[in-house]
């Protein structure tokens, strides 16, 4: 049927029939088949523009440097040879293409043919002159698209130009000018004959059609400096598959180079079959440098000239394999990496002597690698040499000494790259090349000593002020010896000596003598001197680098000698400090303790020197954590014998080793593997060694402390103990046969008793007495009932509910109210009692009445009792505290504590009738009856009922009425209570410190109009102040926060109360208001919820622990004056519930529920005290008494400046006074003193209660001994091992923010600080997507595939890269699950709820991995901007924190300023932190610490933190907040960059047009519109709809090149060049037939159109030839338009700039109302989404200027548009306003 419509073939074009098939040929055929016929050179020539339009290459490219590439790819085009495998790898890929498409149609299966297919496609015939060409057209694009692909893949790293170079000799880039020669030429084209190297995936656009046909590419580059052209033929190819068998090479047998070339001839076959020259090699070998070599400053030239000299040395000069040259590389890679980081920081300064030992590398022969490196440590170290210049002032030593900071880790890698054996034993290149250069231990020992010097600098000179002369002379006595080791040690110990002897004598000296100017005390020097022996163990000797290798035996021997304090350094010390001081070294061990191997000059042993024998335990009462520390970097190496001590398991160096054992079973987490074994035996035999013995009894401690934990959660839980744990308990507690050696016993009672020590501390003793009397316990521990058989095991489980220890005992003249009442209660006599008082005449009006809050007449003053034997000064003794006071404090311990025994003691009654008739006032006898019978009128009993179990009691009740089954914990809360209810009896004051607590206590009603302690303030305004941003409240006055931008863009509903809030687009809700930033805090007590409230932050300017002890005492009054009467309940209720009606969410006003309220936050103060403290609640208790007795004792002087709380203001000073006066001196660092003081002094038990408290005096019981080793057995509290532990011990201290700011700076942001590493590794996952699917995926395959699934697929497409791959998604894999949950914006945008619960795996669907503005897409992009925000931030505040230091810094000599802040201040440099671009970014720009699984934390924790080894000191730990602060600023933070940002953007391969080519011309050339008369020539002109594809076609090549090059070259094209011109001269099209059109002079196009056009004649050109631009165009926006609304419009219309309006509107439809963009909503305001989009206009640069300028203006800018554009056509009618508009006749 098709012989009868051939109408295209009566008038056939000229030029068309050269090339193109006849009619019939084209009807016949599948697509392949024709392809074949066609000719592929015409067709090739005709199309080739285009498949460049449709590449981006990732560098600026000119007009001339397109030029040039259209010239050479014609050129390309005539050579045979070239086109004859161009030819075969084309075909090869359309093939691939069309497989499986190319059959005859088949009509019961109902298909149609290719050509039906045209022919059924209106606008594809339409845009086509005839049929004819339609079907070709369609053929030419399936070549087009597969030669666009092909060109794609040769253009990589401007491959194609390395063929065209040897073909021509000339490279058309202007930036290469190496030499080529044709045999690269013959090789280039040997290796494109090979399928793998043209072996590409077909993507979209594969079927030829029109939207195929705009598919655009990008053209990879691999210079990992930047963009680069190859000069050996697909280079990359090999290098990233030959780089992905390193792994698998380094696995297989004989050298690295061999293995790597089975691999390779393996796989890649092509290798095998051509020959390589050397010449060609070394073009390979640069290419390599381009693509895998060092990211570096330095110049691209240099780094190519010493790498390929590195690579040529190492393999002996002569190239002769491509695995040679990669084997090569990855042997020096480390070599490569630290000289390019020292060339980056140096180069202007020794770069041009490096270069001159380059050449000397490449002209001598006997010239190494090891000449090389130790010439590069030999020009650097002589280039850090202290000089004149260099420190001519103290901020030029500063600089000096953080320029070798910066060196050191390089330098000392290259030295140490140096001691260790090669690890291929085949390599021959390197073997005993190391014993060739002599100088590696002198470079290493000039290094030590050039670091130990900048630390002796930073931290002597600088804080001492010396001057330059004095600091070279002290450079001098350092290096002279030339060898880091005691000599020099002792050689500038004697220099600072000398200087502190000057400076005495010169202190007797005329005060303007310069002498006396430059002075330094010797307890100055000696200070200094301390800090400067622990930086010489810990910094240097101890480095990580000083392996055996490098640190000769002698040096060995000096640090153990210097961890038991037997160096001769140490002495001098203990003249200054005592043995409490900071410093480490107070004292030498007797002589003969520790014998060492040491040798002199003589070849003798060196004799320690005699000096008196001190007590032995004086070196353990000072810091030994780098003692510790230094064992416990030896405990593998053969330590001196010790058998000789081992009776003496407690010696200093024992306990020393022990300590270091335990730190590392502790850092190590151990399984119960490790305890395999592990018997008493071990202890018992004298064939034993003593170190081995001192490792059973770490790992003996370690797993009892470890079991103690778990028998504690077995008894709270009523389960079993682990089976494994529990046999191995059994096995070391109980004697394994019936006649067991008094040694084993007492071992195995040692161990029992430090398991007890262990439940106790964490649960307190009597918890330890419920655990040893559980039948639970008894069953599984059997050894448990036995024990509880012993004598000393009976006395500690007697008296289980009271207190160890009366908490009372401090309290002057309690003993004696004691006495009395206790006499009371067994014989009735009151006596004793009485005599406490005065004689009532006349009687005592009570300060306060119960339920007044009005003051009533003053309290007489109590009388005074006798002094008592607890008296700190027996001639000046505080007052005691009053009777009333006494006698509650003394009926709690002797009455109320029977409730526990017996529900109703007899003896209580006669108490109790004493009370009633007590002679004080009524509120002080209504506490005593309350507390001697039990009875709490405010609180309500439980209900009891025979026919229902027994109810649960309230909280406040089960505490206060106390039954058989109140628990220890509850009895030492209620002693607190108790103690601060008998306070405020005895000071009923309203002024003073009493004032406040008086009321709470007896008169609540008066808080009202008080500021109360603790309670919140305007929380509202405290979140103002803080966050910043935009404040705004609902109609109803409810105030809501808008981060970031602080404008709204969202809409909610207000959750108080439902009204509407926020807003859209910046736009505020009319019916919402700003709200004022005023502070609405008010008198009187604010409630809260208590649960909510359980962090462990502190309030305002208290400290955690400070605001807990202070709320838990406000809280505390209330609850007891609520439980004494009910009138006392409702006045607190009252109180409380004053102002409830103005909070959100407080619980209803109610006097029966207060009591429990008040519980709930005394209960949630009390565990939070436990837990921050660390300690048992009968400690807590204890310290909590101490704060309340200093507030008893406290002289009336102590309230001297206290203000009234009659503000916020005076309420945050009068929180910090109490703090600091009554808590401070009890907790942080004198917590454990407090404790241990206090159980020394009034603890009684000698036996197992007192081993555990640790207050035995054992050399004073003698016989009596608890333990034969306590101090082995001694307890010890974990070290902070993790930066969450350490902040926790942080904080305790407030001072510390301010002391340590740096320090609290990264406590605080640590756990976000954690991802920082994983930037680098998240952009290249980022990148390498972008790279490989950019525009060739859609939305949808993006959310329909899994990570897992893409990388499998790519593990089958490109199996050489699939490792990269891998490590860069288990990087982005890492930063996302620890930074994710911390974004929660993305700009100005609000993260959805939906994605901030994403968690990233291998089922994650990659969409949530492509970066890009909208959808899915904002995810990665805010993790990775997230990622580098917190970066920069950190990194600013730290900097501006050193800079504020070195302001600091130059105060006045010995103002206080530690040298720690001297050393912080030399890092801050006056200029701002450098700046590095992502693509430069490396590993070692980043904050990385502690490792990627910070398992190194504890091992740098443990060098600064210190703990004593004496018995009862196991609780106190010393941190070296100073020391931690000055190694994450020296080892994570100096010179760090900040991060710029370059992050690419993802585009789908069906959203072209948001994102596309028009977007990106836009971004370059501003755009103007054509004006309606030059539209109405154009397309007069044009004519048909032929003439219109042709110029289309032609715009599209503009377009493309224009948009797609990228960089900044493009955007100086001036608009105002002719379009015309542009074809001709630049494209070179001037003479195809389809730009007559446009470049013919006569043309409207050549007239009217200039670049700045373009844009506007796309629009014109496509609504002319497509059927209808607005198909795609979601139906949820083409709904009718109401004809109100319709109304409105066209009473508008004339009011409106359609010219601008018009083509912006039709824009924004097409790019975000599509199917698949269509993601707005139908029912916002088109008038709100439109009045973004921005317009390109023209303005005049002045009135008086004919000039003008472009820019862009967004059209809410427009006043026309803003003022009379309809404000509430909805979304959904978008089509409908665009048609109406367009309807508009003008």
């Amino acid at each position: 049927m098709w012989y009868n419509v051939f109408l295209d073939d009566i008038k056939p074009d000229v030029m068309l029939s050269r090339y193109i098939p006849k009619m019939n040929e084209l009807l016949r055929g599948s697509e392949l088949e024709l392809l074949r016929r066609i000719q592929l050179k015409a067709t090739l020539a005709d199309t080739f523009r285009s498949c460049l339009a449709r590449l981006i290459y990732p560098y600026p490219r000119s007009s001339l440097h397109v030029q040039a590439q259209i010239e050479g790819i014609l050129r390309l085009l005539e050579d045979d040879k070239f086109m004859g495998v161009l030819d075969k790898q084309l075909f090869r890929i359309i093939e691939q293409g069309l497989v499986g498409r190319a059959v005859a149609p088949d009509a019961a299966a109902g298909r149609l043919s290719w050509q039906e297919t045209v022919a059924h496609n209106q606008q594809e015939v339409a845009m086509s002159n005839t049929f004819r060409e339609a079907l070709f057209q369609r053929l030419s694009n399936i070549v087009s698209n597969a030669f666009t692909q092909l060109l794609c893949h040769l253009d990589r790293n401007s491959n194609l130009w390395v063929y065209y170079k040897a073909l021509h000799g000339t490279s058309i880039l202007t930036n290469n000018s190496a030499p080529s020669s044709p045999d690269v030429g013959k090789l280039w084209l040997q290796l494109f004959s090979d399928p793998r190297m043209a072996s590409t995936t077909i993507i979209s656009g594969g079927d030829g059609g029109i939207e195929g046909s705009r598919t655009r590419y990008d053209v990879l580059n691999d210079g990992v400096l930047g963009p680069f052209q190859a000069r050996f033929p697909f280079s990359f190819v090999f290098v990233p598959v030959l780089e992905a068998m390193r792994r698998e090479a380094e696995k297989l047998p004989g050298s690295l180079e061999e293995a790597l070339t089975r691999l390779s001839l393996a796989t890649l076959p092509v290798l095998s079959s051509v020959s390589i020259r050397s010449e060609e090699l070394e073009m390979y070998l640069d290419d390599c440098v381009c693509m895998r070599g060092v990211i570096t400053k330095v110049r691209f030239a240099q780094v190519v000239q010493i790498t390929r000299s590195i690579v040529k040395k190492h393999v002996g000069g002569t190239l002769q394999s491509l695995p040679q040259i990669h084997a090569a590389f990855w042997h020096n890679e480390t070599r490569l990496q630290h000289t390019f980081m020292l060339l980056d920081t140096f180069f202007d300064q020794i770069g041009d002597k490096y270069l001159a030992a380059i050449d000397t590398l490449n002209s001598d022969p006997s010239f190494t690698l090891a000449h090389l490196d130790s010439a590069l440590v030999h020009i650097m170290l002589d280039h850090l040499a202290p000089t004149q210049e260099a420190w001519a002032d103290a901020s030029s030593r500063l600089q000096w000494c953080t320029s070798v900071t910066n060196a050191a880790r390089n330098v000392r890698a290259l030295i140490q790259g140096h001691h260790q054996p090669t690890t291929d034993k085949n390599d021959a290149t390197t073997a005993g090349k190391t014993q060739t250069v002599q100088a590696w231990p002198a470079h290493w020992h000039r290094l030590q000593t050039m670091l130990f010097l900048a630390r002796v600098v930073r931290d002597v000179a600088t804080p001492l002020r010396m001057s330059t002369g004095q600091c070279l002379e002290l450079s001098a006595a350092v290096q002279r010896h030339g060898s880091f080791d005691k000599a020099m040690l002792d050689s500038l110990i004697a220099f600072l000596q000398q200087a502190a002897k000057a400076g005495t004598h010169a202190q007797d000296k005329p005060q303007g003598s310069a002498q006396a100017a430059s002075s330094v005390p010797q307890t100055k020097v000696l200070a200094h001197l301390a800090q400067l022996l622990e930086i010489y163990l810990s910094e240097f000797c101890l480095d990580s680098h000083a392996k055996a290798a490098c640190m000769d035996p002698l040096l060995r021997s000096t640090l153990i000698r210097i961890a038991v304090d037997q160096h001769p350094a140490f002495e001098p010390l203990p003249q200054t400090y005592g043995p409490s001081s900071t410093s480490f070294g107070s004292s030498v061990l007797p002589t003969g303790l520790f014998v060492f191997g040491g040798r002199s000059g003589k070849g003798k042993a060196e004799e320690p020197k005699q000096t008196p024998t001190p007590k032995k335990d004086m070196l353990l009462q000072a810091p030994v954590s780098l003692r510790r520390y230094i064992l416990r970097m030896f405990l593998n190496v053969q330590l001196p014998d010790m058998t000789a001590h081992a009776s003496d398991m407690e010696a200093p160096p024992c306990l020393l080793l022990l300590a270091a054992h335990e730190a590392a079973l502790h850092e190590a987490h151990p399984g119960m593997e490790a305890f395999a074994g592990l018997k008493v035996d071990l202890l018992l035999s004298e064939q034993t060694p003593v170190t081995a013995k001192l490792e059973a009894v770490a790992k003996m401690r370690h797993f009892l402390a470890s079991f103690a934990r778990l028998v504690v959660d077995a008894h709270s839980t009523m389960t079993r103990i682990p089976v494994d744990a529990l046999t191995l308990a059994n096995s070391l507690l109980s004697p394994s046969q019936a006649n067991a050696s008094k040694a084993a016993l007492q071992h195995m009672f040692n161990m029992r008793v430090f398991l007890l020590k262990h439940i106790a501390r964490l649960m307190g003793p009597s918890f330890a007495q419920e655990v040893m009397g559980s039948p639970n316990m008894h069953a599984q521990m059997p050894w448990v009932p036995t024990w509880l058989e012993d004598l000393r095991m009976k006395r500690f489980m007697r008296k289980r509910h009271l207190m160890s220890v009366d908490p009372f005992a401090m309290v002057r003249g309690y003993d004696k109210s004691r006495s009395a009442m206790r006499t009371l209660l067994e014989t009735g006599d009151a006596t004793s009692l009485g005599s406490l008082v005065e004689p009532p005449a006349p009687p005592p009006a009570p300060a306060f009445s119960i339920g007044s809050s009005g003051p009533a007449s003053k309290r007489p003053a109590p009388a005074k009792l006798s002094s008592s034997a607890v008296g700190i000064n027996p001639h000046v003794e505080p007052p005691s505290s009053s009777p009333a006071a006494l006698c509650l404090l003394a009926l709690f311990e002797e009455v109320y504590m029977l409730h526990t025994v017996q529900a109703s003691p007899p003896e209580v009654e006669k108490v109790y009738t004493w009370a009633g008739k007590a002679p004080f006032g009524e509120q002080q006898r209504t506490f005593l009856k309350a507390f001697a019978g039990n009875q709490f009128s405010g609180l309500e009993a439980p209900a009891i009922s025979t026919d229902s179990p027994a109810p649960t009691p309230d909280p406040a009740y089960q505490l206060m009425h106390l039954t058989g089954a109140t628990t220890p914990d509850q009895v030492s809360l209620m002693s607190v209570l108790v103690h601060m209810a008998a306070y405020v009896l005895g000071h009923t004051s309203q002024s003073g410190w009493s004032g406040i607590f008086a009321r709470l206590l007896l008169a609540p009603a008066g808080i009202t109009q008080l500021f109360v302690p603790t309670i919140s303030d305007d929380t509202r305004h405290q979140l103002m102040e803080v966050l910043g941003g935009g404040w705004y409240e609902c109609p109803n006055g409810h105030s809501y926060h808008v981060d970031r931008c602080g404008k709204p863009m969202e809409k909610f509903i207000c959750p108080t109360c439902g009204a509407s809030i926020g807003g859209l687009d910046h736009a505020l809700d009319p019916t919402n208001k700003e709200a004022t930033k005023d502070d609405r805090t008010v008198p009187g007590y604010i409630v809260c919820n208590p649960v909510q409230d359980v962090s462990h932050s502190g309030d305002r300017q208290l400290s955690p622990v400070g605001f807990r002890v202070l709320r838990l005492l406000v809280h505390g009054l209330l609850l007891m004056s609520a439980a004494v009467s009910a009138k006392m309940r409702e006045d607190v209720a009252s109180a409380i519930y004053a102002r409830s009606g103005q909070l959100e969410g407080a619980p209803a006003p109610s006097d029966r529920n207060v009591a429990d309220y008040l519980m709930s936050h005394v209960s949630v103060d009390w565990i939070a005290l436990k837990d921050l403290m660390s300690v048992s609640s009968e400690d807590v208790s204890v310290v909590l008494h101490h704060v309340i007795n200093s507030l008893d004792e406290a002289a009336p002087s102590a309230s001297a400046g206290l203000p009234e709380l009659t503000s916020r203001q005076s309420r945050a000073i009068w929180e910090r006074m109490f703090e600091e006066k009554f808590v401070h001196p009890f907790v942080g660092s004198h917590q454990i003193p407090t404790l241990q003081t206090f159980y020394k002094t009034f603890a009684k038990d000698d036996g197992i209660l007192g081993e555990i408290r640790e207050t035995l005096d054992h050399n004073s019981l003698q016989n009596r001994v608890v333990t034969s080793q306590p101090t082995l057995w001694r307890y010890t509290v974990p070290l902070p091992a993790t930066f969450d532990e350490l902040k926790m011990q942080f904080i305790q201290a407030p001072e510390n923010k301010a002391k340590y700011p740096v320090l609290h700076l990264f406590l605080t942001e640590e756990e976000q600080l954690r991802s920082l590493q994983y930037i680098r590794v998240a952009l290249e996952w980022q990148r390498m997507l972008c790279l490989h699917f950019d525009r060739r995926i859609d939305r949808e395959y993006a959310r329909t595939h899994s990570v897992g699934e893409v990388l499998e697929a790519l593990e089958t497409t490109h199996p050489s890269e699939i490792n990269r791959w891998r490590d860069a998604f288990d990087g982005y894999l890492a930063a996302w699950n620890a930074a994710w949950k911390f974004v929660d914006r993305f700009v100005c945008m609000e993260i959805p709820s939906l994605f901030r619960t994403m968690s990233m795996d291998m089922n994650t669907p990659l969409c949530f991995s492509l970066p890009a503005e909208r959808d899915e897409g904002i995810c990665s992009l805010a993790l990775v901007r997230y990622l580098v925000d917190k970066h920069n931030q950190f990194l600013g505040r730290v900097h501006d924190i050193l800079k504020a230091r070195r302001t600091e810094a130059t105060m006045p000599a010995y103002k206080g300023n530690s040298p720690s802040k001297d050393a912080q201040a030399s890092l801050a440099e006056d200029e701002d932190p450098h700046a590095v671009a992502t693509h430069l970014l490396k590993d070692a720009d980043l904050i990385v610490y502690g490792g990627h699984d910070l398992s190194d934390v504890g091992q740098m924790l443990q060098l600064h933190v210190g703990q004593g080894l004496l018995y009862g000191q196991g609780t106190g730990v010393n941190i070296q907040y100073d020391r931690i602060e000055q190694h994450l600023i020296d080892e994570v933070l100096v010179g760090r960059p900040l991060i710029n940002m370059e992050v690419r953007t993802f585009d789908y391969s069906n959203e072209s047009r948001l994102t596309g080519a028009l977007g990106h011309l836009r971004q370059r050339i501003p755009q103007l519109e054509l004006t309606p008369d030059a539209k109405q020539a154009i397309m007069k002109d044009l004519g048909g709809l032929g003439r219109v594809r042709n110029a289309m076609h032609v715009l599209e090549i503009c377009v493309g090149f224009l948009a797609a090059t990228g960089g900044t070259l493009v955007q100086q094209l001036p608009g105002e060049i002719w379009l015309a011109d542009y074809v001709r001269d630049t494209l070179l099209m001037g003479d195809a037939p389809e730009c007559e059109c446009i470049c013919k002079g006569s043309t409207a196009i050549s007239k009217y159109t200039q670049l700045q056009h373009i844009v506007s004649l796309w629009t014109l050109l496509d609504e002319n030839l497509n059927v209808d631009p607005f198909k795609d165009v979601h139906p949820k926006y083409k709904k009718a338009l109401p004809e109100v609304h319709e109304v409105a419009l066209r009473g508008c219309m004339g009011l409106l700039r359609l010219d601008v309006l018009l083509p912006t509107l039709k824009d924004f439809i097409l790019s975000n109302l599509n199917e698949t963009g269509g993601n707005l909503a139908d029912n916002i305001p088109i008038k709100e989404a439109l009045g973004f989009c921005e317009v390109d206009m023209v303005f005049s640069e002045g009135a008086s200027s004919s000039a003008t300028k472009t820019s862009s203006v967004a059209l809410n800018e427009m006043r026309w548009f803003e003022t009379h554009f309809p404000p509430t056509i909805p979304m959904s009618c978008c089509m409908e306003t665009y048609k109406v508009l367009a309807s508009n006749p003008e």
